[in-house]
C-alpha cells in the first residue's frame, strides 16, 4: 500500500514512461476516462445525493490508488474532484463570491492528492476570478495573475525533485497571464501594455539565464499579449498593423538565425554531431536494408535427363534402358 508515486517513481516515469509500475494514461485517454467518470458521478449524485456520492467516490479513488496503483489515468482525478464538488453542493448556498474560494480550496486539495497541474491552475484561476468579482476592477486581478506567473518563473530556476512540481509551476506561468488578460478585457479600462511588457522582459531574461524553453515560450506569449494591448496606441489601419507585425517577426527570426548559426553550445539551431563520422555511420547502417543479401542458390541435383551418373549400374554404366 502506498500513498502515491515517490520521488524516484516520478523521475523514472519522466525518463521512461510507465516504468515505475504505476498505471498512467496519455493525455487523450486521461481526458476520455475523466469525462466518463464525471458522467458516472453525475448520475450517482442524482440518485444518491452529494454526501453518499462523495463517500463512495473517495473510497473508490483511494482503493484504485492504493491497490491498483492508478495515478495519472484520469479516473482517480475525476473521483477526487467529483467527490469534493458533490460535498460542496450539499453546503447551504449564499450566493456570495466567497463560494469561489471554496471551489479553489477543493481544486487545491484534489491537486495536491493526485498531483495535477490542471487542478492547481484551476485553483489559482478561481482565486483570480474572486479578486475580480470582489474588487469590480481590472487592476487587482491583473496584478495577481502577473505576480503568480513571475513567482512561478522564479521558482523554476531551482531544481525540484518531483517533475509534477515543475509541471505545476510551468502551467501556472503560462495560464495566469492569459487569465489576467481575460479578466482585464472584462473589467479593465484603457490599455495594460506596460505590465505585460515588463513581465515579458523579465521572463525572457529568466529564460535566457536559465536556458529554459518553457520560460522563453511564455515570455514570447506575454510579449504577444503586450502587443495586442498596444493595438489601439497607433491610429493606423488594422491591415498596416498586421503587416508591420509580420515584418517585425520575420526580422527577429532572421536576426536570431544569423546570431545562432554555427553555435554548438548554449542556444543552438542546428544539431551538432558527436564525431565527424556520425553521418557516414548512419549511411553505412542503412546499406544492409537497402541491399539485402542474395538468396542462397539451391544445391544442384542429379541430371535426370542424361544417362550417365546414375546411382546404380556398375563400371560407369547408366541406369537407362
Amino acid at each position: 500500500m502506498s500513498w502515491g508515486p515517490s520521488v524516484e517513481d516520478e523521475r523514472v516515469d519522466a525518463l521512461r514512461r510507465n516504468s515505475s509500475g504505476w498505471r498512467r494514461h496519455g493525455i487523450v485517454l486521461s481526458v476520455v476516462f475523466f469525462g466518463l467518470t464525471a458522467l458516472a458521478l453525475g448520475a450517482s449524485w442524482a440518485l444518491l445525493g452529494g454526501i453518499a456520492t462523495a463517500a463512495v467516490a473517495l473510497a473508490v479513488a483511494e482503493w484504485l490508488i492504493h491497490r491498483k496503483r492508478f495515478f495519472g489515468t484520469g479516473i482517480e482525478s475525476a473521483l477526487w474532484i467529483g467527490a469534493l464538488v458533490a460535498l460542496i453542493t450539499e453546503l447551504p448556498s449564499s450566493g456570495k463570491p466567497e463560494a469561489l474560494l471554496v471551489f479553489a480550496a477543493a481544486f487545491a486539495l484534489a491537486g495536491v492528492r493526485v498531483r495535477s497541474a490542471v487542478f492547481g491552475c484551476a485553483a489559482m484561476a478561481c482565486v483570480l476570478v474572486y479578486v475580480a468579482v470582489k474588487t469590480h476592477s481590472g487592476w487587482p486581478p491583473l496584478a495577481f495573475g502577473l505576480a503568480v506567473a513571475l513567482l512561478a518563473a522564479a521558482a523554476l530556476r531551482r531544481e525540484w525533485q518531483r517533475p509534477s512540481t515543475e509541471r505545476l509551476l510551468g502551467a501556472l506561468m503560462i495560464v495566469m497571464p492569459v487569465a489576467a488578460e481575460i479578466a482585464w478585457a472584462f473589467a479593465g479600462k484603457g490599455t495594460a501594455v506596460l505590465p505585460f511588457a515588463v513581465l515579458a522582459a523579465l521572463l525572457l531574461a529568466l529564460g535566457i539565464h536559465g536556458r529554459d524553453r518553457v520560460t522563453l515560450a511564455t515570455g514570447a506569449l506575454v510579449a504577444g499579449i503586450a502587443a495586442y494591448e498596444a493595438r489601439d496606441l497607433l491610429d493606423v489601419p488594422l491591415e498596416a498593423k498586421l503587416v508591420a507585425a509580420g515584418v517585425l517577426l520575420i526580422a527577429i527570426a532572421v536576426a536570431l538565425t544569423r546570431a545562432l548559426r554555427g553555435r554548438t553550445s548554449g542556444f543552438v539551431i542546428e544539431p551538432s554531431a558527436v564525431t565527424p563520422y556520425d553521418e557516414a555511420l548512419q549511411i553505412l547502417g542503412t546499406l544492409p536494408s537497402a541491399h539485402p543479401p542474395a538468396a542462397p542458390e539451391a544445391p544442384a541435383g542429379p541430371d535426370l535427363e542424361s544417362g550417365g551418373g546414375s546411382s546404380f549400374g556398375g563400371a560407369g554404366a547408366g541406369g537407362g534402358y
